[in-house]
């Protein structure tokens, strides 16, 4: 998959993808001024600051000017792709839907994640040790105190969930390092 355009790791509401919106504008090669194309989407396509997108304003060296930066939600990026109307918005629609595509099938398709399929292997391993545990609790009451049988439970349960955030995480990462690689922006 070629980059059309740089990924940036921006948050935006719940989202952490997201693009800039004069690198988008630039490749879509709208024909209007970039500042009134953004501002004029916003407007007609109803987009909401700090959901769809937020704005970063930098000063310019030179003359102390601002220079606002948008930077969008994937899936605004998206429909600003469409709305344009042309072959390149076209090009960058279909592209984002196949970051969506792959994004979607590395949370829907765990196995093929190795660090969540060896979570879910353990997961079942330890599963079937608090069966045997409880099993060995109910025939031999003395073997363990309910007590020290609890304290066994939240450590297992914690090492569990720790287990998931850091295998999630993981996940996370490799998929943004894949997303992320800093190619140059092709016309």
């Amino acid at each position: 998959m070629n980059t059309l355009i740089q990924l940036t790791n921006k948050k935006i509401g719940t989202e952490t993808n997201s693009v800039n919106a004069r690198e988008l504008h630039s490749f879509i090669q709208s024909k209007s001024d970039y500042s009134n194309w953004i501002t004029r989407r916003i407007k007609k396509y109803d987009f909401q600051e700090n959901k769809d997108y937020i704005i970063i304003e930098t000063k310019k060296a030179g003359n102390n000017a601002t220079l606002k930066e948008y930077y969008i939600t994937l899936n605004m990026a998206k429909e600003l792709s469409m709305v344009e109307n042309n072959e390149k918005g076209r090009q960058a629609r279909r592209w984002f839907i196949e970051i969506a595509e792959k994004y979607q099938q590395t949370i829907q398709q765990p196995k093929n994640n190795p660090y969540i399929y060896n979570l879910e292997r353990e997961n079942v391993e330890l599963k079937r040790a608090i069966n045997r545990l409880t099993y060995n609790q109910e025939k031999q009451e003395n073997c363990i105190n309910t007590t020290k049988f609890s304290e066994i439970m939240n450590k297992v349960q914690t090492k569990l969930y720790n287990q998931a955030d850091e295998a999630i995480v993981l996940a996370h990462k490799e998929l943004t390092d894949m997303l992320y690689k800093n190619k140059p922006l092709l016309n």
